[in-house]
């Protein structure tokens, strides 16, 4: 996957940008739902939102930032 070396370079750009006593870091992910099975890293995942009157697994990617 090349997410993993985007978000390590990302991160690392980050760290030389700003003062490492104001740096704080927040690993963040989302469900972002998708109809194709063949979209990239699409799979079957469980949503713990546990919405009412949604389903429990959706077809979705997972996009995970950095904050």
């Amino acid at each position: 996957m090349f997410s993993v070396p985007l978000a390590c370079a990302l991160l690392a750009w980050v760290s030389s940008v700003l003062p490492q006593q104001t740096l704080n870091r927040l690993i963040d992910d989302t469900l972002v739902l998708r109809h194709s099975q063949s979209a990239p890293g699409s799979a079957v995942r469980h949503d713990h939102a546990r919405t009412t009157n949604c389903p429990d697994w959706w077809q979705t990617q997972c996009w995970a930032s950095v904050r």
